[in-house]
């Protein structure tokens, strides 16, 4: 909106009595809104006489408002070639603005440099200084723009007059979003759900009626396995963000996150992990470096959200960081920012992290991803070929429609996110069991997120970041605990595998995936070290246990060889149970070569799983 002096009410250029009473009737009427008269006025005024530069001024003011901006441009030229050099100012502040606006760089900057080399408002020079970098920056970086294959979803998604803030789920098959009834900001919002089926998406439906309600409900953001979900819900009081769970197809009563997350000031717009243990969001809270901010809660570990930090000063500016989204991988986070050197008004950047570490510096998307319009909303796939987005009409009658885009190479995700899905369910009685899926780094030793299966139908689903060496530990109080290894490569493609829990019971058994040895030897290795914690605290939580360690071998050498080898592996996972506190007559071991092979000795991945150390109940 375009500013004004105040002091032109009290002496304007005009001598004409007429012309200075229709500028203060315009006025009366562009202060409450009803800019169509007010424009009529102004007009005339400038008929009465065309050197009225204060007239030009408040035209220009009212067509910015009326989303005129070619007009707003025009009168403010005229203006400031009828104004004194004191005033140029406030004429050069607006057409940057403008100019910057609609991608006209050059006259952008032209303006801006003019405008700063005048002492003045220092928070105006501030923003000018922005505006400057980013007019720069779009002149330097607007060659060999990347091809961006970009088109709207049909009109069985696009159904309702305005939808925005699209998720993908991450199997790529379900979409979320935000629908409005009307085109006005007060009309009501809701969230719905669109699934694709065969390749077509379904025309979308109302999430659940525990979630929308007569307030407004938008800008939601969902866990990787689809049964967490946090959305913004506005009220008379402003917006606060709610969470629900879904427990086989019903969502539950959905309730505030609290004064954690919530503060007196508007929370909106956010996004979770892939666990759903780390959650972004967007407010305007003190304490923030000025504007929107993004902020950032974690889960502890008893499942309750700490108190929200500032994402920090790598991320935000002293001016507007919105639209965070926290890739599938955990390791890059997308937002919007009109504070940095783009090309105009919001761009999209992203930062990249390792686990636990600050943010680096972000890197723009570029062009023409981002261009002197207003981007946000995006939401990259968690394989990195598709954005999904909302494209607005060029007046807010027009609406808004969410739209998809193909991405080069070059701007996806580097990380390499392999989604594990499976069924969890009781070895025994074969029913679906609802346990704790805990992934942990074997290079790093730490454990990185935490999933639950769903009680209802044993379901699982998680994101492994990034191509590395991963252990997967399934527990559930009374079994023993499962445990899955992935050695992901660049290329390796997504994984279903299901697990299968044994109830606590004598002679029931599992397989230590994630304890490994050097050749030859019965040294352990240190990516032991993880697997070897827990199965040290599964002993802890079940005092009145005792359980048989039990090596074996492949058959390659000398079965006396093999024997000895698989008792002293078998001897090795014991002396580092006993110096993790574990009392000795609790634990037993035995050595069974290559006696006891689970596949035929036929092939290196055959012999590599009889290789193997085994616990059983004694």
């Amino acid at each position: 909106m375009l500013v004004s002096f105040s002091a032109w009410s009290q002496a304007l250029s005009t001598k004409s009595k007429r012309a200075i009473e229709l500028y203060l009737q315009a006025d009366n009427y562009r202060v409450r809104g009803q800019y169509e008269q007010a424009e009529s006025m102004l007009r005339e005024a400038i008929k009465v006489d065309k050197n009225f530069e204060e007239a030009y001024f408040r035209l220009a003011q009212v067509l910015d408002r009326k989303e005129n901006s070619e007009g707003a441009i025009q009168n403010l030229e005229a203006g400031r070639a009828l104004a004194q050099a004191n005033k140029w100012p406030v004429y050069e502040y607006e057409l940057a603005r403008l100019y910057l606006r609609k991608g006209d760089y050059q006259r952008s900057l032209s303006m801006g440099e003019s405008f700063l080399t005048h002492p003045g408002n220092a928070s105006q020079a501030q923003q000018m200084k922005v505006w400057v970098s980013q007019c720069r920056f779009a002149l330097e970086n607007m060659t060999n723009p990347a091809t961006i294959n970009a088109r709207s979803l049909s009109d069985t998604v696009n159904c309702f007059p305005m939808q925005y803030f699209p998720v993908l789920s991450v199997d790529e098959n379900t979409l979320v979003f935000t629908m409005r009834t009307g085109r006005g900001n007060q009309d009501d919002e809701n969230l719905v759900i669109s699934q694709k089926v065969k390749g077509r998406w379904q025309k979308p439906e109302p999430l659940s009626p525990t979630i929308n309600t007569s307030y407004r409900e938008g800008t939601c953001s969902i866990s990787a396995d689809g049964r967490h979900i946090v959305f913004a819900r506005c009220g008379p009081s402003g917006c606060d963000l709610f969470e629900s769970f879904k427990v086989g197809n019903d969502w539950s009563d959905a309730y505030n996150l609290g004064s954690a997350i919530n503060s007196a000031g508007w929370e909106v717009q956010p996004s979770l992990s892939s666990d759903g243990r780390e959650l972004y969001f967007v407010s305007d809270r003190k304490g923030g470096y000025g504007g929107y901010d993004i902020w950032v809660s974690s889960k502890d570990q008893n499942n309750i959200w700490q108190p929200a930090r500032n994402a920090g000063r790598n991320v935000n500016t002293p001016y507007d960081e919105i639209s965070p989204q926290l890739h599938a991988s955990g390791l890059i986070l997308y937002f919007a920012s009109n504070g940095r050197p783009g090309f105009g008004g919001q761009d999209l950047y992203f930062a990249n992290r390792q686990f636990q570490k600050p943010w680096s510096e972000p890197v723009n998307l570029g062009y023409p991803l981002n261009d002197h319009a207003e981007q946000f909303a995006f939401f990259i796939s968690r394989t990195g070929r598709d954005a999904f987005y909302t494209v607005s009409g060029s007046t807010r009658k027009d609406g808004s429609r969410i739209f998809r885009a193909s991405l080069p190479e070059n701007i996806r995700p580097a990380a390499r996110s392999i989604m594990v899905s499976g069924l969890v369910r009781d070895k025994t009685s074969k029913l679906p069991l609802g346990a704790t899926v805990a992934l942990a780094d074997l290079i790093s030793q730490q454990v990185i997120a935490e999933y639950e299966s769903d009680s209802v139908t044993g379901e699982y689903l998680f994101v492994l970041p990034d191509a590395g060496d991963y252990a997967v530990h399934v527990h559930k109080k009374g079994y023993l605990f499962e445990s899955l290894h992935f050695a992901v490569g660049p290329n390796d493609p997504d994984v279903r595998q299901d697990c299968w829990l044994s109830p606590i019971a004598s002679k029931s058994g599992t397989t230590l995936n994630n304890v490994f040895f050097e050749t030859n030897s019965y040294a352990l290795s240190e990516k032991s070290k993880t697997e070897l914690s827990q199965l040290a605290q599964f002993l802890r939580d079940n005092p009145e246990i005792a359980i048989e360690i039990q090596g074996h071998t492949d058959n390659v050498g000398q079965e006396s060889y093999n024997q000895e080898l698989s008792l002293k592996r078998a001897g090795s996972v014991k002396q580092h149970l006993l110096a993790d506190g574990i009392q000795e007559n609790r634990v037993f071991v035995a050595g069974f070569g290559s006696k006891r092979p689970v596949l035929p000795n036929t092939s290196a991945q055959s012999r590599a799983k009889n290789r193997r150390i085994e616990i059983f109940i004694r």
